[in-house]
């Protein structure tokens, strides 16, 4: 959940707040998170899957600076209003 922005996770009345909540609360207790095995059955596919997947955690710090980056864009844009040939 604390990824939901990366993965497309939607809120769900049993999540209690909405996961963008969780990144910016609980988020700053946990530098990373690490990342469970991959949701695939075949265990021969899974096992190459997880030898190509290099990263082993998520780094929540690198998440928030992202989702910072991309709200300061959207409002420069926004006051910057529609750009001609674009």
């Amino acid at each position: 959940m604390l990824l939901a922005p990366f993965f497309a996770i939607r809120h769900h009345w049993y999540y209690l707040f909405r996961p963008e909540q969780y990144l910016n609360s609980l988020g700053w207790l946990l530098k990373e998170v690490p990342r469970l095995s991959l949701p695939i059955r075949d265990g021969d596919a899974r096992a190459l899957a997880e030898r190509t997947a290099y990263f082993r955690s998520f780094n929540l710090s690198a998440v928030r600076s992202a989702l910072e980056l991309i709200k300061r864009t959207a409002t420069a844009r926004k006051s910057r209003g529609p750009q001609p040939g674009v």
